[in-house]
């Protein structure tokens, strides 16, 4: 009997080592990639010194509303509270409490480079968790079938993903990405949890999703728009498998809302208004598709367009920084824009499309294009048939996969209407290297002589 139990009790050792084994190799080598390229860029000749927040533009702003709330001085810039309600306040948060821990002691460039460090080994393994759930044929027979093929994706998605030189270049700048990204894949995740999950443990998991879908929009305000994602896929799929998710998703605009009913009261109390933002999406809506706008192709969003600048002026002249009456006026316009210059804005938004879609930035060195740029043509390269051969052999009884196209259609189309550069093209990419790791395990039983797709 003890034999018995002895053996019993190795097996699941063995098959504890084998399932969890190679994902915890994926996390501390992805960490530990990421902590050296932070080491290296410091430290290396030429580097510009531990005490330059790198991007300056974005990383000197951040910078500065961190070192106030850690001064206890409020969320402002000299006096400023009013604009910086444009500035999602999770980041600087995040910088404010490393002022504080630090006290000064470690440089803040390095620090933040070790925290995005963490941020990116966790995001390999929310996107392994992510992308093995949605690979998994639904039922629990064929979940026990099926567990073999989507671990071996989930593990090549998250390798690649650990090594992929795009989200290791940005770990080492004291920019919003690492932290946004990390809560978007973990608002994928625990949406994919809650469409897999049995009626008793649903609504946890729709509770978890709104608190997720609000900390990634207090990172990053476009990410609200992730929530009305999340809602039209939930009444489509409600609607196409005959069980409802009403209830789930009213729990979790409900958590939604109230994760984000600080940050609106600070808004009301400073602008007058409840409202999220200082600039709303209309502005960038007109800014993006006006006649006044140019097409940019050099990989940067620069605003270009004569006399745009002076016209928003005199827009917010002539609403006295009234939100709501600027939102409106904005929507005239963009809606002016689409109707009456409708070639040009199609040329705009084919711009944008090869503004964010181009490997490197224009003018870029061939060191540059050899380390990012010949890497992101590899990843689409397997990415591309991934995502039209997981659409056309999707997973037995398993809707959680269109969780994946969801969050890859919603970026496309954000950056297609709105602005684009390649910098923001890291957001969609984790979901892309999940198709990437399908293709290749697709190519690897082939090569193995398996029959695939």
């Amino acid at each position: 009997m003890k034999l018995i139990r002895l053996n019993s009790d190795e097996d699941k050792e063995r098959a504890a080592r084998e399932r969890y084994g190679p994902i915890l190799l994926i996390f501390v080598g992805a960490l530990l990639l990421r902590v050296l390229f932070v080491l290296w860029l410091n430290y290396a000749a030429g580097a510009q010194g531990l005490s330059v927040p790198r991007f300056a533009n974005d990383s000197v702003k951040y910078d500065a509303l961190a070192r106030s709330l850690a001064s206890g001085e409020g969320y402002q810039v000299r006096g400023d509270h009013v604009t910086v309600s444009g500035i999602a306040p999770l980041f600087p948060l995040l910088l404010a409490g490393l002022h504080l821990l630090s006290g000064g002691k470690i440089p803040i460039v390095l620090l933040v480079g070790f925290v995005n460090a963490l941020l990116g080994a966790l995001t390999a393994l929310c996107l392994y968790h992510l992308v093995r759930l949605c690979f998994m044929p639904g039922g629990k027979l064929r979940a026990r079938e099926g567990e073999r093929d989507a671990g071996r994706v989930a593990l090549l998605a998250a390798a690649l993903f650990s090594v992929y030189p795009f989200e290791i270049f940005n770990t080492a700048f004291v920019l919003k990405e690492s932290l946004s990204i990390f809560l978007t894949v973990g608002f994928a995740l625990v949406w994919v949890c809650m469409l897999r999950a049995g009626a008793e443990t649903r609504l946890r998991w729709a509770a978890l999703a709104g608190a997720a879908c609000g900390l990634s929009a207090l990172s990053r305000f476009p990410h609200t728009g992730l929530m009305l994602m999340f809602v039209v896929v939930n009444l489509w799929l409600g609607w196409r498998r005959e069980r409802s998710l009403v209830r789930e998703t009213a729990l979790a605009l409900f958590i939604f809302a109230l994760v984000l009913t600080p940050w609106l009261v600070r808004n009301y109390y400073v602008l007058g208004q409840v409202t999220l933002t200082f600039h709303g999406p209309s502005r960038y809506l007109y800014n993006a598709n006006s006649d006044l706008a140019e097409p940019e192709l050099n990989g940067y969003y620069e605003a270009r367009g004569e006399a745009r600048a002076e016209h928003n002026k005199a827009i917010d002249a002539s609403t006295k920084r009234d939100v709501y009456a600027s939102e409106s006026v904005y929507l005239r316009h963009a809606l002016a824009a689409f109707s009456s210059h409708p070639g040009h804005v199609l040329r705009l938004m084919g711009g944008k499309l090869v503004n964010m879609w181009r490997p490197v930035w224009a003018g870029s060195s061939l060191r540059t294009w050899m380390v990012l740029g010949v890497p992101y043509l590899l990843m689409m390269a397997l990415a591309l048939p991934g995502l039209a051969l997981a659409r056309k052999h999707p997973p037995p009884d398993s809707p959680a996969v269109i969780v994946l196209y969801a969050l890859i259609l919603f970026y496309v189309m954000g950056h297609t209407i709105f602005y684009s550069m390649i910098r923001e093209r890291q957001y969609i990419e984790p979901f892309l290297i999940a198709f990437a790791g399908y293709t290749l395990s697709l190519l690897l039983k082939r090569r193995e002589g398996i029959p695939v797709p």
